[in-house]
């Protein structure tokens, strides 16, 4: 009777080790699931962020562009005083008035001068607006996709606490870690029928060449 509890209380032990083990195997799978669920997320948020940097870079080389194109041209329109100039010197040239002509196209440069260097700065101050306006969207856009991924990622974790409560009171159940175990029984026995089979023939063989 001593010996039979004893032997109880070693199955008892025995079978609470066990169950540990499983449940320990079972956590591990459990942490390394929820572990490839993370690190897929992470690899998602990158590749997001990186087009998104692309994008706005790109859009930045072509704003840059639109910007100088903008600096180096000339106004569409000259003041009315400075067309009425152009007008009175074709008109000198037209009717042959050259020095006249000439004396006023130097007038003309100088007021074309004037008035190019203040479009030039207001240009300027339009260029700093817009680029201005296209950081603040840049921000924006950097600013929302920050915060749907602090969400996402918030969600997961949450995902990943409720599926640990659970999981905990049902002791891991539904995360098996997949086991390599070798060939199963059935290849052991399909090789040993074989060599079965070609002891066989070899003895038959071996009778006939006797005859």
């Amino acid at each position: 009777p001593a010996s039979r509890e004893v032997a109880d209380v070693a199955s008892l032990v025995d079978g609470v080790r066990a169950r540990g083990e499983t449940e320990t195997r079972r956590r591990l799978a459990f942490d390394k699931d929820w572990d490839a669920r993370f690190v897929a997320f992470g690899v998602k948020c990158e590749s997001v962020e990186a087009r998104l940097r692309d994008r706005h870079e790109l859009s930045l080389e072509k704003c840059r562009a639109k910007l100088q194109q903008r600096l180096t041209a000339k106004p569409k329109r000259w003041t009315p005083q400075l067309e009425e100039l152009h007008g009175k010197r074709r008109e000198l040239m037209r009717t042959k008035r050259f020095s006249e002509a000439l004396g006023l196209l130097h007038v003309v440069e100088a007021m074309e001068a004037r008035e190019f260097a203040g479009h030039k700065k207001r240009v300027r101050k339009e260029n700093n607006e817009m680029l201005h306006e296209t950081f603040a969207s840049q921000r924006d856009e950097i600013a929302v996709f920050n915060r749907e991924r602090d969400a996402e990622e918030f969600r997961l974790n949450a995902s990943r606490a409720n599926a640990l409560q659970r999981a905990v009171k049902n002791g891991f159940r539904g995360y098996e870690p997949v086991v390599d175990e070798g060939p199963g029984m059935s290849d052991v026995e399909s090789d040993d029928e074989k060599s079965e089979s070609e002891n066989e023939n070899e003895n038959e063989n071996q009778e006939r060449r006797r005859r």
